[in-house]
């Protein structure tokens, strides 16, 4: 089995942090072969240099996430509560101390 997140890791090694952060954009259709908008609803992929993925969604975007196949834990969130909630949850799952973003 390939790991197609072995290009978001050799990156992450070679930045020498503990994560890349993807958001939706060319990278991101390209990884998962599906187009994302990124509005005003944070939706954020974190890939380790080593474990699996982890994934911060808007819940309006869930049925469309779930296409793509993602292995990692997903952490959704609603409007009515907002986005902290979820990021504080996926921080807890994955702790990290630095992470480089793209996009």
């Amino acid at each position: 089995m390939t790991d197609r997140y072995a290009a978001h890791r050799r990156i992450a090694r070679d930045l020498n942090v503990d994560a890349v952060a993807l958001v939706p954009g060319s990278n991101f259709d390209h990884l998962f072969h599906q187009s994302f908008h990124s509005h005003e609803r944070p939706l954020v992929i974190l890939i380790p240099q080593e474990g699996l993925p982890a994934a911060l969604v808007p819940n309006l975007e869930l049925r469309s996430f779930d296409q793509i196949g993602f292995e990692g834990e997903v952490f959704d969130w609603r409007d009515q509560v907002g986005y902290t909630g979820a990021f504080a949850a996926m921080a807890g799952h994955m702790p990290l101390r630095s992470v480089a973003v793209e996009g």
